[in-house]
């Protein structure tokens, strides 16, 4: 199974891909790890994000993406992550699924697994969405 695990943040879409289980996974180094979304109010901006992201998926045999859901309060994102959301929720080659935070770190503390060293910092929250995906 490949797993996409995908943290929105600002205005940038944030990828890991992880193949396996969570007992046994590989890490899938991508030469695209995060792909950024211009004027989110700008029609020609959102469908080049959405071309681009969608361009992404279809490169790879994604089975699932996970997003990770946007918190409450301070936490939660901004009308960029929002729009970014949608446009991922609306790709109809797989399956997407949004994941609660406290399930992600609920995961993460049952497995504690070993974070791959191929793995930038900044995608460590994508990396935990993912990984909280896998059978």
């Amino acid at each position: 199974m490949l797993v996409c695990g995908i943290n929105l943040s600002g205005s940038d879409a944030i990828f890991v891909l992880l193949s396996g289980e969570n007992t046994s996974f590989e890490h899938i180094e991508l030469n695209t790890c995060k792909i950024t979304l211009g004027n989110s109010d700008d029609s020609q901006d959102l469908r080049a994000f959405q071309n681009t992201i969608y361009a992404f998926f279809r490169e790879h045999p994604i089975d699932v993406i996970v997003i990770k859901k946007k918190g409450k309060g301070m936490y939660a994102g901004g009308p960029s992550v929002y729009k970014m959301e949608t446009i991922i929720q609306l790709y109809d080659q797989c399956d997407t699924v949004l994941v609660h935070p406290s399930t992600v770190a609920a995961t993460m503390k049952k497995h504690n697994p070993n974070i791959p060293d191929s793995l930038y910092k900044y995608q460590e929250s994508a990396f935990a969405a993912a990984f909280a995906r896998l059978p």
